[in-house]
């Protein structure tokens, strides 16, 4: 049996996306350490990339600080407000991790 990474929820095993919450199911991981200068940069960068299905921002503990869905054609007005939220976190923290979660 396969289970939804996202949801928990049972899937067939040729599905490529939750028929419950719509999670790509074949999900590909990378984490990157970097400067509170330079998230914003860096999440703009990944996001213009367009196989960026998520974006997890954690503090060097590994404390989850912000968690972006990013969705195809996300651009301009729709990601404005996680571009705020990422500029405060960039003031507060000196270094932290991002995961980015890339459809397979």
């Amino acid at each position: 049996m396969v289970y939804c990474p996202r949801c928990g929820k049972e899937v067939r095993e040729d599905s490529r996306f939750c028929r419950h919450c719509g999670s790509p199911l074949h999900v590909e991981t990378e984490t990157f350490t970097v400067s509170g200068d330079d998230l914003l940069d860096r999440v703009r960068e990944l996001v213009r990339e367009g196989n960026v299905t998520r974006v997890i921002v954690r503090s060097e503990e590994g404390k989850t600080l912000l968690d972006i869905p990013v969705t195809a054609g996300a651009v301009g007005i729709v990601l404005f407000p996680w571009v705020a939220a990422l500029g405060a976190i960039a003031a507060l923290v000196a270094r932290c991790r991002i995961t980015v979660e890339r459809s397979g």
